[in-house]
C-alpha cells in the first residue's frame, strides 16, 4: 500500500511541476532556451522516486539473504511409557555471515516416521512448533526456511523409546546419497543445485530432490513423473515461469496409497529461451525409496551399545561375531563369487579374469559383482556394505545398481550378453588412487538374502575408472560386509 503511496505522490508532484511549467512557457517574457534544463530538474523528482519505489518492491518480493537454517533442540527423545509432555522446537534462519534473519523468513514444518511415532502442533508463528509423542518408533521432523524464492532444509532425528526400549534409529535412517555437483545445461540456460539422486519418502510426504537455477531461462518443463511407476508419485511443480538468477525447488511428492518400494526413473527437462523450446535434457537416474524401516524392539535387559564394530579382512565367508554390537549380533564378510566387466568396443569378448574391474562410456564400460547370501536366510540384516577400493580414478561419478538376474558366468559374460540392470542403489565418487569406499547397500541385501545378488557399477562420463577385482593381489578385494541378527 505504501508502495503504491508513494509512487502516486511521485505522480502527482511531477503532473504539479510540469504543470508549473507550461504556466511559465506561456509567459511571453520566459526563455525557450531554458525549457530543457527546467525539464531535467522537473524529472529527477520523478525518477529517484520510481528507482527507490523499484528498489523496495524488489527487496520485499526476494525477501531477505538465508543460507541456512537451525533447529532447536538438535535431536529429540522421549518416552511414551508414560506420557510424555509437548517437546518444544524452534527454527531461526542465518544468512551467509551467520547473522540470524528475524523477519521475512517462513516456516514449514512435517514429520515422516515409523508407527506414527508422534504428531507436530504448530503455532500460530510459523517458526514455533510442538511434537507430541505417541508410539515407539524412529522419525525426522523437517523445517523448510522460505524468503522469496529461497527455501532451505534442515531435519532432525525424533526417538520415541519405551522405558529402556530404545529403537535403533540410526539403522532406521533412510540411506540417501550425498547430493551432486551442480549440473550446468549451457544450452537450456539453466543450472541443477543439489540433486539427489537417491531419496526416501513415507507415504503423504514429500522430500526434495534437486533446486533448478536460471542462467536465463525464461520458463521450464519437467515431463512425465519422478519414476517409471508413473502417476502417484509426482513432482511438487512440472512447469513455470523463471527469470535468470531464480530458484525452484522441485519436490518428489508421494500419495498415502502407494506401497512400499523401491521406483526408479530419470527425470527430463526443457526450458525456455530465446523464443522458444529448447532441446529435452535428461538427468541422472534417481531412485526414490517409499516406506519406513520397522524399528528394532531390543529385550529390556540390554545394554545400549556405544561402539561400531570395526571391520577386518577375513580371507573366507566367516561369521565374525561382534560383541560391542549388542548380544546375537554378528558381522558377516563375504568375498564375491564372481567379478568382471563389459566394453562395448569388445561385444563379444570376455573381461572376467582381469585384476580391474573397469567403468566408463567411451567405450561403455559396466562393471559386475555377484556375491552369495545363502548364509543370511532368514535372518535379519541391520547394516550391509560394499566395501571397493579404487585401482584407477576418475572425475566423472559412479552409480552403484541392482542386477535384474544373478545367471551370468564370470568366465563367459560379454557386452552382449551383459546381465540387465535395474535399481540404482546410490551414486559416489572413486577419485582418489586406493581409496576404499564403503557402499551403503542393505536394503538391495535384505531383498536378496537366502540367494545370490549382482551388483552393477556404471560411469556418467567417459573418464574411465577402475576398481580391484577378487584376482587383484593384496588386501585390495571387493567385499560386503553384513550385520545381522
Amino acid at each position: 500500500m505504501s508502495d503504491n503511496f508513494n509512487l502516486n505522490q511521485e505522480v502527482k508532484n511531477t503532473k504539479r511541476h510540469f504543470s508549473r511549467l507550461r504556466n511559465i512557457s506561456s509567459n511571453k517574457y520566459f526563455n525557450k532556451k531554458m525549457i530543457v534544463p527546467v525539464l531535467i530538474m522537473l524529472a529527477i523528482p520523478l525518477t529517484v522516486g520510481l528507482a527507490l519505489v523499484q528498489q523496495e518492491v524488489r527487496s520485499r518480493a526476494s525477501g531477505p539473504e538465508i543460507a541456512t537454517v537451525a533447529i532447536h533442540p538438535g535431536s529429540i527423545e522421549v518416552n511414551i511409557e508414560t506420557p510424555p509432555s509437548p517437546v518444544e522446537m524452534s527454527a531461526l534462519a542465518y544468512d551467509s555471515q551467520g547473522n540470524p534473519v528475524g523477519s521475512g523468513v517462513t516456516y514449514e514444518w512435517s514429520i515422516s516416521s515409523t508407527n506414527e511415532v508422534g504428531t507436530l502442533v504448530n503455532s500460530s508463528q510459523s517458526h514455533l512448533s510442538q511434537f507430541r509423542g505417541l508410539n515407539y518408533g524412529c522419525g525426522v521432523i523437517t523445517v523448510i526456511a522460505r524468503s522469496g524464492d529461497q527455501a532451505i532444509t534442515k531435519s532432525t532425528v525424533v526417538t520415541a523409546k519405551s522405558g529402556i526400549q530404545i529403537p535403533d534409529c540410526s539403522t532406521s535412517t533412510p540411506e540417501v546419497s550425498p547430493t551432486l555437483e551442480p549440473i550446468v545445461f549451457a544450452e537450456q540456460q539453466i543450472t541443477i543445485l543439489d540433486y539427489t539422486p537417491n531419496v526416501y519418502v513415507a507415504p503423504g510426504q514429500r522430500v526434495k530432490l534437486f533446486t533448478m537455477r536460471s542462467d536465463g531461462a525464461l520458463g521450464f518443463q519437467l515431463f512425465g513423473y519422478p519414476t517409471s511407476r508413473g502417476p502417484g508419485i509426482n513432482y511438487s511443480v512440472s512447469s513455470g515461469g523463471m527469470a535468470p538468477g531464480r530458484m525452484v525447488d522441485v519436490y518428489v511428492e508421494v500419495n498415502s496409497n502407494i506401497p512400499y518400494g523401491v521406483y526408479t526413473g530419470t527425470p527430463q527437462l526443457n526450458t525456455y529461451v530465446g523464443s522458444g523450446w529448447g532441446a529435452r535434457v535428461s538427468l541422472p537416474s534417481d531412485t526414490v525409496t517409499v516406506g519406513a524401516p520397522t524399528p528394532t524392539r531390543l529385550p529390556s535387559n540390554t545394554p545400549i551399545p556405544t561402539n561400531a564394530p570395526t571391520f577386518t579382512p577375513f580371507p573366507t565367508n566367516t561369521p565374525i561375531p561382534t560383541p560391542t554390537s549388542g548380544p546375537n549380533l554378528s558381522t558377516l564378510i563375504l568375498n564375491p563369487t564372481a567379478d568382471a566387466f563389459v566394453r562395448s568396443t569388445n561385444p563379444t569378448k570376455n573381461f572376467g579374469n582381469t585384476q580391474a574391474i573397469e567403468t566408463g562410456t567411451v567405450p561403455n564400460e559396466i562393471g559386475y559383482l555377484r556375491f552369495n547370501l545363502d548364509p543370511l536366510a532368514g535372518k535379519t540384516i541391520k547394516k550391509a556394505t560394499l566395501r571397493l577400493t579404487v585401482s584407477d580414478p576418475t572425475s566423472q561419478t559412479q552409480t552403484l545398481k541392482r542386477g535384474s538376474t544373478n545367471n551370468w558366468n564370470e568366465t563367459a559374460i560379454t557386452y552382449n550378453k551383459r546381465p540387465a540392470l535395474e535399481a540404482n542403489i546410490r551414486n559416489f565418487t572413486a577419485n582418489t588412487k586406493n581409496q576404499v569406499l564403503n557402499l551403503q547397500a542393505t536394503n538391495a541385501v535384505n531383498l536378496r538374502k537366502g540367494g545370490n545378488i549382482t551388483f552393477g557399477i556404471t560411469s556418467s562420463g567417459n573418464d574411465a575408472g577402475a576398481f580391484y577385482s577378487r584376482q587383484s593381489t593384496g588386501n585390495n578385494k571387493p567385499q560386503l560386509i553384513v550385520e545381522y541378527q
